[in-house]
């Protein structure tokens, strides 16, 4: 297990986009981070940097 066992939480509606359902949960930031920065890109046609992904992370 990697972190401090505390998981983060990225979603989509969360982040403004209601019409999306895609949410993802990692304890691994960086891992977290990839995987949006994927979807966005492909779903979104939008860019993201670390830190755009973060400001809508919660811990859960």
């Amino acid at each position: 297990m990697s972190g401090d066992g505390m998981a983060q939480e990225f979603s989509c509606k969360d982040a403004g986009v209601p019409t999306c359902s895609f949410m993802v949960r990692d304890e691994n930031v960086d891992e977290l981070v990839n995987i949006v920065q994927r979807h966005a890109s492909m779903f979104h046609n939008e860019a993201l940097g670390k830190e755009d992904v973060l400001k809508h992370t919660k811990k859960v």
